[in-house]
């Protein structure tokens, strides 16, 4: 481990925290970027499958009362995993109003893309 002194205080280098960190949360960090692509893959199938599927979805949101609620009007409505419902809940009203089937399909190739840079 290689220590940088820096304004009379120790602190790791960079690169050490930077591996420090990379190891102790490879697993969640892995884990992570899969449920992304089964959040984006699971919407790309619902907006292919149904083409008023934002106007579904805002709806399904607005009229229920309280997160837990939409969540499972989301889950049972559109059959969406609750992990992609509370993705589309912590989405901002712009950012929702703004997705539609080329934006997610797009989002899915920039994934794909994404991934192919991390396999050695």
């Amino acid at each position: 481990m290689k220590i940088v002194t820096k304004n009379g205080a120790s602190v790791l280098s960079f690169k050490t925290d930077f591996k420090e960190v990379l190891d102790e949360n490879f697993a969640a960090i892995c884990d992570a970027i899969a449920n992304k692509g089964k959040v984006i893959k699971e919407l790309v199938n619902l907006f292919e499958k149904e083409d008023n599927s934002l106007d579904t979805i805002i709806q399904t949101m607005t009229n229920s009362t309280g997160e837990d609620a939409a969540m499972d009007s989301l889950s049972k409505e559109l059959g969406l995993s609750q992990m992609t419902a509370q993705y589309l809940l912590d989405m901002s009203l712009e950012n929702l109003t703004t997705l539609n089937a080329k934006e997610v399909k797009k989002m899915l190739d920039d994934y794909k893309v994404n991934i192919g840079k991390l396999v050695i």
